[in-house]
């Protein structure tokens, strides 16, 4: 995540032309579907929890991950309207660019937490 948070900082208007790309074709919304599913499925397996600590902020990941993939295989039209609605002003927001690099910290945060405690 970490990787994908920084790739999107720095290559934001290739990543709005995919994104744009992306909900135009619905064998790929429904593969993303699945890749979501599959990865909140492998965190809520092997990382089942339910502490008053950090580490259920991994198992609360893997639960988003799955409703993401489920609300994209169930309800595309919902999933592809928020997020054309979310950048509606433009592909280049301000907020994005916070909300992405408040993203990063928080990735970074939860790899320090993971090797260090």
């Amino acid at each position: 995540m970490i990787i994908t948070t920084m790739s999107q900082l720095i290559r934001r208007s290739e990543f709005a032309k995919m994104e744009s790309n992306l909900y135009q074709n619905p064998g790929i919304v429904a593969t993303t579907a699945l890749i979501h599913l599959l990865l909140g499925l492998l965190v809520i397996f092997s990382h089942n929890v339910w502490e008053l600590s950090w580490r259920v902020i991994i198992t609360l990941g893997g639960w988003g991950f799955v409703l993401k993939g489920a609300n994209r295989l169930f309800f595309p039209e919902i999933d592809t309207r928020v997020a054309f609605s979310i950048d509606r002003s433009g592909k280049h927001s301000w907020w994005v660019t916070i909300a992405l690099i408040l993203l990063l910290l928080f990735n970074l945060w939860i790899l320090y937490m993971a090797f260090t405690v």
